[in-house]
C-alpha cells in the first residue's frame, strides 16, 4: 500500500530531532563532497554551487540541517566563506564539529530549531539546506524561515531529493516509513512558484538534476518474500544505470529525475 505523509503530533513537520540523531549515527569521518564519475548528483549539485557561489573569503555560508556537513565543506574550500551549521539534532551538530575538527577547517555551530532559532543566529551571505523543506506540511513557511537567516542581498539555495514518479514507486514499495516522512507535494516545481512570489525571491536558477538516480529508492526496509523482486530491479539499475542506461543520467524530467535544486537571491541592497 502507497506510504502516507503523517505530520509529528502537534507539529508542521514529518521528523524530530530524535529521527535525525538516530539517522546520523554510524557516519564515517572525515566526509566532505567531492566530484566523481559514479555520482553524477552529486556532480549536479555541486556545479549548482560552482554556478552561483564565487570566492569571497570576506563572505559566510550557513548549512541548515547540515549533519555532516559535506557540501558546507565543498562551499568553505571553493569559496573561501566562513563556515556556520543550524541543526536542532544534537547528533548533527556533534558530528559536524568532529568532521570539520577531522578537516582542519574553523566551524560555527548553532544547535537550535530552524524555525524558532532565537536572536544568536544571525544573518549569512549564503543559506542553504540540501533534504530539509520537503520534510515540512507548509512549503513557504519553511522557506521564509531559510530567508530570515540570508542578509538582504545575499543567495538563497534549496534541494531536495525527488521522490515522486519512478522513485515514489520503489520507495512506498521498498521503504514505506522512509517515503512517510516526506512530503511528496513540496516537491511538485509549479509548488514552488507560490513561495518565490509570496516572498518575493528573484529565481536565479530551478531545474531537476543529476538524471535518472536509483540510490534515491534503493534502500530496502522490509526483508520479505513480497519486496525481493522490486529490491532485486532497484539494485539491477543501480548497477546497471551508469554503463547501460547513461542517457538516463544525464535526463531530467519531473517524474525521473533524482533531484530538484533552486537558487534565489533574497530582497534588499546588492
Amino acid at each position: 500500500m502507497p506510504a502516507t505523509s503523517t505530520p509529528q503530533p502537534g507539529s508542521d513537520r514529518f521528523t524530530d530531532s530524535a529521527h535525525w540523531d538516530e539517522y546520523w549515527q554510524g557516519m564515517k569521518l572525515p566526509a566532505e563532497a567531492r566530484r566523481d564519475p559514479s555520482t553524477p548528483q552529486v556532480n549536479a549539485i555541486l556545479d549548482v554551487f560552482d554556478a552561483h557561489v564565487e570566492r569571497d573569503p570576506s563572505r559566510s555560508a550557513l548549512e541548515v540541517g547540515g549533519g555532516l556537513g559535506r557540501y558546507l565543506a565543498y562551499v568553505g574550500r571553493t569559496s573561501g566563506y566562513r563556515c556556520a551549521v543550524l541543526d536542532f539534532s544534537p547528533e548533527g551538530c556533534e558530528l559536524a564539529r568532529r568532521n570539520f575538527g577531522h578537516l582542519g577547517m574553523p566551524l560555527e555551530v548553532h544547535q537550535c530549531d530552524l524555525m524558532d532559532p532565537g536572536d544568536g543566529v544571525g544573518q549569512f551571505d549564503l543559506v542553504y539546506s540540501l533534504g530539509l523543506i520537503e520534510h515540512f506540511i507548509d512549503l513557504t513557511g519553511v522557506v521564509a524561515a531559510h530567508a530570515r537567516l540570508v542578509r538582504p542581498g545575499g543567495t538563497l539555495v534549496l534541494g531536495a531529493p525527488n521522490v515522486v514518479g519512478v522513485n515514489r514507486w520503489f520507495m512506498e514499495r521498498l521503504a514505506p516509513a522512509r517515503m512517510a516522512v516526506h512530503n511528496a507535494d513540496c516537491l511538485r516545481i509549479e509548488r514552488w512558484d507560490e513561495f518565490e512570489q509570496e516572498l518575493g525571491l528573484e529565481r536565479r536558477f530551478r531545474s531537476y538534476v543529476g538524471g535518472f538516480e536509483p540510490r534515491v529508492f534503493a534502500v530496502r526496509e522490509r526483508k520479505t518474500a513480497a519486496t525481493l523482486p522490486v529490491w532485486a530491479l532497484a539494485q539491477l539499475l543501480v548497477a546497471t544505470a551508469g554503463r547501460r542506461l547513461p542517457r538516463l543520467r544525464r535526463f531530467n524530467h519531473p517524474l525521473l529525475s533524482g533531484y530538484l535544486i533552486g537558487v534565489w537571491r533574497v530582497p534588499g541592497a546588492p
